[in-house]
């Protein structure tokens, strides 16, 4: 098989897709990487130079297979909160020729179980996980050859950490919203872990055994409780904790989704730009996150050792985000 050379990163200025390319464009197996972007965006001035940033209309699919034709791989890190688009760029991608398509995956673990329930029967938004994956596996029962790789890292610690639109904890009020008893734990990752693991996935020595896998990557474990005791540590400050659950939490996302599902009738295309639909999947997420579903250390131990990745300290890559948004 040829080595793996032309990446197109779709989002390659988003608050992953950097990241990711960033880690692609210093990985020594000289990727000849393409920044895919709106017709009307302007890309990321941190991208590095060897980076060519090529602009094409999202909803003009022929445009799509132009600028995907002589591309090995397509690394998608749009939103996810709906499929219309990443599914255009599938059929694209399929029909230029691209080997292996990751879709904008890069969170929890939708075919999680807990207590011998799937996670698919607690929120309804896994589904929109697994539609990118059946979508490829379709086109290639229809004759396509294209082949896909999901790469499953958990919550961005450090990017939940330093981001002022996250609500459960707010660096600027130090305001730490407590589910349960802040005991259950979440593996995660950081965004730099991320990018290690898109590397890894697309190397020379991984390619062919991540072949239409669901890959597990993260930095480490954490729980509630740990992330507040580095916050204080860090900001040398008591912070304000609000108690909550995660039932009551997963009750409202699920309620709200219901709203707009089944009362308004619509559908998640046409919910993007919808903040009552944003506020509804972060319920749903936020609950699973923080309820103790988003433990996968065997799978990730496991991963991590064929493609040679180690885990990080979690305190540290907090610690880290904390300070820089302080400083912010």
């Amino acid at each position: 098989m040829a080595p793996l050379r032309n990446i197109t990163i779709v989002g390659a200025s988003g608050n992953v897709g950097l990241p990711i390319t960033l880690a692609l464009a210093a990985s020594p197996a000289k990727f000849a990487l393409t920044a895919l972007t709106r017709l009307t965006s302007s890309p990321s001035p941190r991208l590095p130079p060897s980076v060519r940033i090529l602009r094409a209309d999202y909803n003009d699919k022929a445009a799509l297979v132009e600028a995907f034709r002589g591309q090995d791989a397509v690394v998608c890190t749009i939103g996810s909160t709906s499929n219309t688009l990443q599914d255009t760029l599938i059929d694209a991608a399929a029909e230029a020729g691209v080997r292996r398509f990751i879709p904008s995956h890069f969170a929890f673990d939708h075919l999680a179980e807990k207590d011998g329930l799937p996670l698919s029967e607690i929120i309804p938004v896994g589904s929109l996980k697994e539609a990118p994956v059946k979508k490829i596996e379709d086109l290639r029962a229809a004759g396509s050859k294209m082949e896909w790789t999901a790469v499953v890292t958990g919550p961005w610690v450090d990017f939940f950490v330093s981001t002022p639109d996250f609500p459960f904890w707010d660096v600027q009020s130090q305001t730490f919203v407590k589910f349960d008893d802040g005991t259950s734990a979440f593996d995660c990752s950081s965004l730099a872990q991320v990018g290690r693991a898109v590397v890894a996935v697309l190397s020379a020595e991984n390619f062919e055994k991540t072949k239409d896998q669901y890959v597990y990557i993260r930095s480490g474990r954490l729980t509630q409780n740990r992330v507040l005791e580095i916050l204080e540590k860090e900001s040398g400050q008591k912070w304000n904790v609000v108690p909550n659950q995660a039932s009551e939490l997963r009750a409202h996302g699920a309620a709200l989704w219901d709203k707009l599902m089944k009362e308004e009738g619509k559908t998640p295309d046409q919910l993007t730009d919808s903040p009552e639909y944003g506020m509804a999947i972060g319920m749903l997420v936020g609950s699973i996150i923080l309820g103790g579903w988003v433990v996968f250390e065997e799978k990730a131990k496991r991963w991590m050792q064929e493609l040679g990745l180690k885990e990080e300290d979690p305190e540290i890559v907090v610690s880290k985000a904390i300070r820089e948004a302080m400083a912010a």
